[in-house]
């Protein structure tokens, strides 16, 4: 009797309590009210005998439920789809479910209904491909030989963007890259590309050269309107020279900017695939290998603190400049 508290009978809608007379369908196992199922004649599910229908209690139900919730947690924060515990990379989209507070606290995508706890969905929702992190492509479909999945987890964050972009570069076509170009030497640091952003920063140093120098007469001529006594004066032909040389570095800066914008996603392209294959000459079998997955999620991706520190150390090499020299000028 415990086992039906609560349940519905199937005749009268009314739920069992305690000290009811319930009969069983000796066929398909339902219960009723006794006087229900006398009043009726037969079991509320007599047209669904010859299907071979089961009646299923609800009661046991809810545990195997349970469990089946349990057992697919947590979802994947990317594309919603059900992942188990011991996953470490979603096997749908690629992406890492190594944190695993990171994968709860981050709410489905409103393109994602999750199907309720336990039930199997016979048409998934549709998934928008170029909101995907493999930008259109299949997760199994190859760059340059290398599976899209293991190229999104290497690049991390806006791999929708760079994979089909890898792809049509591969296939000889190219790209333009704002970020590169309004970015520099930093977007280049970001992305983990420290050789080129190197040589740009340097670049990038030698050509503010002139416009340093200028700003530092005219901040003598400020000082002198103010009545700041100072050592010594440039000439003005040395004045004019600097301005020349200050508009031509700018030009210059212009057109390396352009440049690298042009070729950033060709160079990004051969850094990533020349990278990921580095990595996977060190796995026997490293489409199996969790620790290969995990290695190309640190060692790719990005670097916030690079970024960070050029700037500072930038900014203090300025700083320190200028009052070094201003101090000469007054002392």
């Amino acid at each position: 009797m415990s086992n039906y508290l609560g349940i519905k009978c199937p005749i009268c809608g009314k739920p069992f309590q305690e000290g009811d007379d319930i009969v069983v369908c000796p066929i398909c196992g339902a219960p009723h009210h006794r006087a229900c199922y006398q009043k009726k004649g037969s079991c509320a599910f007599v047209d669904q005998h010859s299907e071979g229908f089961e009646w299923k209690n609800p009661n046991q139900e809810a545990p195997v439920q349970q469990g089946m919730a349990q057992e697919f947690l947590p979802r994947c924060p990317q594309c919603g789809a059900a992942n188990t515990n011991d996953q470490a990379y979603c096997p749908v989209c690629g992406t890492s479910l190594h944190r695993r507070e990171e994968a709860q606290s981050n709410s489905l995508p409103p393109h994602r209904i999750p199907p309720l706890s336990g039930e199997s969905h016979p048409h998934p929702p549709s998934v928008d491909p170029y909101s995907t992190i493999y930008g259109g492509l299949s997760p199994d479909e190859t760059i340059d030989g290398i599976p899209a999945k293991e190229v999104a987890i290497y690049v991390g964050p806006n791999s929708q963007y760079y994979l089909p972009r890898f792809k049509a570069v591969c296939q000889g076509g190219n790209t333009w890259c704002w970020s590169a170009f309004f970015l520099n030497f930093i977007y280049y640091f970001y992305r983990k590309m420290y050789r080129v952003g190197a040589m740009l920063l340097a670049v990038y140093v030698l050509l503010s050269i002139p416009s340093f120098l200028w700003s530092l007469e005219y901040s003598r001529a400020v000082l002198e309107t103010m009545g700041v006594s100072l050592n010594s004066a440039m000439d003005t032909q040395w004045i004019q020279t600097i301005i020349s040389y200050s508009d031509i570095a700018s030009a210059i800066r212009l057109g390396f900017s352009c440049f690298f914008g042009l070729m950033a996603v060709r160079i990004y392209t051969k850094h990533v695939l020349a990278s990921i294959r580095k990595i996977r000459s060190k796995y026997t079998n490293p489409e199996q290998d969790s620790n290969y997955l995990l290695e190309l999620s640190t060692r790719g991706r990005i670097s916030q603190r690079a970024v960070l520190l050029t700037i500072s150390i930038l900014l203090a090499v300025e700083f320190i400049g200028t009052y070094v020299i201003l101090y000469w000028m007054v002392a």
